[in-house]
């Protein structure tokens, strides 16, 4: 990976961080069990 590369993915990570951003799914209390049924979920909000 190139530096600007690593240097955009740091400032993405603190932009994310100082908003609210949860950094990865044990933020969102997402259990390896619930790993298998997520994809079958429907959304609660459609996307465009």
């Amino acid at each position: 990976m190139t530096e600007a590369a690593e240097k955009a993915i740091a400032a993405i990570r603190k932009l994310s961080a100082s908003i609210g951003i949860p950094a990865g799914l044990k933020e969102l209390n997402v259990k390896e069990a619930d790993l298998k049924i997520m994809p079958r979920m429907p959304r609660k909000t459609p996307v465009s």
